[in-house]
């Protein structure tokens, strides 16, 4: 919880977290250097770089959403920026955290978003995809260095942790037939015609409401875009919450984080619903 940084998320806790270091967010959509994302040297990351030199000793390991940030308010940057940080961790010999529970298994057109680079991580975190929402099962991929450190006969050098609920039989079976159906039906070429669909939605979108929302972005299976307001931007912004209980009514569920509306619709989702979801967007927008 202490190096998710400070958000409403963990307030209430505020006095119980560790001092956790925070730098700019690479932010390809509205760059907080003002920089073009085509012509910039990733100067966001300026801060970091030099943190990480000046205090390799001392840091375990850098831990990051791949290509998009979720919770954040579904931030769209390169692949430039994780192959930096990458060479980064390499050069001061750190481990590379990569948190795929909201990017792996397809959503953002790729298996996983680290593939949109050419970078391994370390470490990786799934969920959510794992199983198709059937069932709640996570699992903690490690590379070959990771396993090796902990691998020995010796009992002590295990690392002893676990949930009472760790590899739940029917969670697993669960997974093992949703990877066994997204690789036989080929989800990601329904990912890949979805991320077509919502490209155009957007485009209508933003042609309709020109003054009232910006920032509109498609990678994958994930839809963005952020509505003016004169409220300070972020995850508190209450322009959000008007929209989903208009939603609502019309029994279509968005969950917007404060000003910014998105759609992360499953990858089979009918024509029909996207265009319902469309009619009820311009509705509540209107």
């Amino acid at each position: 919880m202490s190096i998710g940084g400070k958000s409403p998320y963990n307030s209430v806790f505020e006095n119980l977290l560790l001092d956790s270091p925070e730098f700019i967010s690479p932010n390809c959509t509205n760059c907080p250097l003002q920089k073009k994302p085509e012509s910039c040297s990733e100067e966001c990351l300026g801060g970091l770089e030099i943190y990480t030199e000046q205090n390799a000793g001392i840091i375990a390991a850098i831990i990051l959403e791949p290509i998009i940030q979720g919770a954040g308010g579904m931030i769209f940057y390169k692949k430039e920026v994780l192959e930096k940080i990458r060479a980064l961790c390499d050069r001061n010999n750190i481990l590379l955290i990569l948190d795929e529970v909201f990017t792996g298994f397809g959503r953002t057109g790729k298996n996983f978003g680290y593939d949109h680079s050419g970078i391994k991580p370390d470490i990786i975190a799934v969920a959510k995809g794992l199983s198709g929402g059937v069932l709640p099962v996570a699992a903690t991929l490690v590379n070959e260095r990771v396993y090796d450190a902990f691998y020995s006969e010796d009992p002590t050098k295990a690392f002893y942790h676990g949930h009472t609920m760790t590899g739940n039989p029917s969670a697993c079976a669960a997974g093992l037939a949703s990877i066994e159906l997204y690789n036989k039906e080929e989800r990601l070429k329904d990912v890949i015609s979805l991320e077509t669909k919502l490209k155009k939605m957007l485009t209508r979108l933003l042609s309709k409401f020109p003054g009232k929302i910006y920032g509109t972005r498609v990678l994958g299976a994930v839809a963005a875009f952020e509505i003016h307001s004169d409220e300070k931007t972020g995850y508190m912004n209450p322009s959000g919450k008007s929209i989903k209980e208009k939603c609502l009514e019309k029994k279509v569920i968005v969950r917007p984080l404060g000003n910014t509306v998105y759609l992360t619709p499953p990858y089979i989702i009918t024509d029909a619903s996207l265009d319902k979801i469309e009619t009820v967007l311009i509705n509540s927008l209107s």
